[in-house]
């Protein structure tokens, strides 16, 4: 375990070792692009307690969220958090 751990650790620190900042930047702009079409999905039971929580993307400005139906599966209410913490409910 240890001997494959430390392979895999070798790996990518040759994959990426020589594009640390690069790939970072790169990986910035991506995360601030993409940040504003992802929520977290929180469910509720029918006494208002969290259920559990899942994820989800918006696929159009009109507000059409996407997630798995085991996300949503047995829940009495759920709302979408996106990251500036503004809070939807879903319908």
């Amino acid at each position: 375990m240890k001997t494959r751990l430390t392979c895999c650790t070798v790996a990518l620190i040759i994959l990426f070792g020589g594009y640390g900042p690069a790939v970072q930047a790169d990986l910035t702009r991506l995360v601030k692009t993409i940040q504003p079409a992802v929520a977290m999905v929180i469910t509720y039971d029918i006494d208002g307690e969290v259920g559990g929580i899942g994820s989800g993307f918006f696929v159009e400005g009109s507000g059409l969220l996407i997630t798995n139906y085991h996300v949503l599966k047995g829940a009495y209410s759920a709302e979408a958090k996106v990251y500036d913490g503004r809070r939807f409910p879903i319908s």
